[in-house]
């Protein structure tokens, strides 16, 4: 059968795959009308699938199996090859060549278009990407310095020569068609944990924001081993009550609160791209990645609060002495300032009424 099908290949974590839902359409003029479109992530990032829009198909691979079983990944790579497709494209400037490059290379085969960044400087692996790049179609140099959306929609024009319509970061419209959660009382969300220790402020930082808000009802937010890998905030989680629940049924929630307060993660990016008034806890170490967001497409319900740091957007390589286990630009995080934004943020009839004790349902 002609080769048929567009494959998208995105290897980064599950916040990168909610940030793509929010701008994965600037890719469908590689498409033709009606040809089906895939997308492929990494199996960590399988539980933000549901964020993509309903009509792409989204495929899920074990990376970690893919580089320690070689039946499965000679059998993946013969289905990756088998689909017979008519684009591919990677998404990621920083390609690892006996994983995502690999699949690449095999959703390349017999293609009849197939692109990619230029990638990035890795002197361990550069000749092997540099001999994969030279098998695809056409190669597009990154921006330097850009954030993540910015090198994607940069990829998009350069592949469809078509500048993408991206008014501001959100989900589909599609996902956000949901009955909003009866809450007893006014609600803030806590959202403490991140992918590693390093980027949470101690569960004293919480503590402080807990008693700074009287009248609300607060509730930490848990993913499933998170409580596990913190104990330290077992004591805070007992106080507030803990909600785990798949990221999907968050959504309701987070059409009722008020405000999201969280750290870099992706439960962070879910709640800013849904709607509801999100503050953000952030490391230095991501600035110029991830967030800020550029202002143009920046969610007008997203506030970011990081520490002015000469390393930033070191993206995680830290060469300052670690504070405890956090990076020094997470541990000098002011819980003052992020009590004043959170504030700023519920400055609303809302807020107002709850602190004199009345019906915020009702006008004055």
């Amino acid at each position: 059968q002609p080769p048929q099908g567009l494959l998208l290949i995105e290897a980064g974590g599950l916040g990168d795959a909610f940030l793509l839902s929010a701008v994965i359409d600037a890719f469908r003029p590689l498409a033709r009308p009606g040809e089906p479109i895939r997308l492929l992530l990494r199996k960590e990032t399988a539980k933000a699938d549901f964020s993509m829009p309903p009509d792409i198909q989204v495929e899920i691979i074990d990376f970690y199996r893919l580089m320690t079983d070689l039946c499965y990944r000679f059998k993946t790579l013969a289905e990756v090859r088998g689909w017979n497709l008519r684009s591919v494209v990677s998404l990621d400037w920083r390609r690892h060549p006996w994983m995502d490059d690999a699949l690449l290379m095999a959703a390349a085969h017999g293609a009849q278009f197939s692109a990619a960044f230029t990638p990035k400087p890795w002197p361990k692996f550069g000749r092997k990407l540099e001999k994969n790049a030279k098998r695809l179609t056409k190669l597009v140099e990154p921006p330097r310095p850009a954030s993540m959306i910015e090198r994607w929609l940069h990829l998009a024009r350069g592949l469809t020569g078509q500048n993408p319509n991206i008014p501001r970061l959100r989900l589909p419209e599609s996902h956000l068609d949901v009955a909003p959660e009866e809450l007893a009382k006014p609600t803030i969300l806590f959202s403490p944990f991140a992918s590693s220790r390093d980027r949470q402020p101690l569960p004293e930082f919480w503590e402080v924001l807990a008693r700074s808000f009287d009248g609300f009802d607060i509730k930490l937010l848990a993913g499933p081993g998170d409580l596990a890998r913190n104990p330290d905030f077992q004591p805070l989680a007992d106080e507030l009550g803990v909600i785990e629940r798949p990221f999907k049924a968050l959504l309701p929630l987070f059409k009722s609160a008020k405000l999201v307060i969280a750290t870099d993660s992706a439960t962070m990016h879910l709640a800013s791209l849904s709607g509801v008034p999100t503050l953000s806890l952030s490391a230095a170490a991501y600035v110029g990645e991830v967030l800020p967001h550029a202002p143009e497409y920046a969610p007008v319900n997203l506030k970011v609060l990081v520490t002015e740091m000469p390393c930033k957007g070191c993206i995680g390589d830290c060469r300052l002495p670690f504070w405890g286990e956090r990076y020094e630009c997470v541990a000098r995080l002011d819980v003052n300032e992020a009590v004043g934004l959170a504030k700023e943020m519920l400055e609303t009839h809302q807020y107002k009424a709850v602190m004199a004790g009345r019906d915020p349902a009702i006008p004055e």
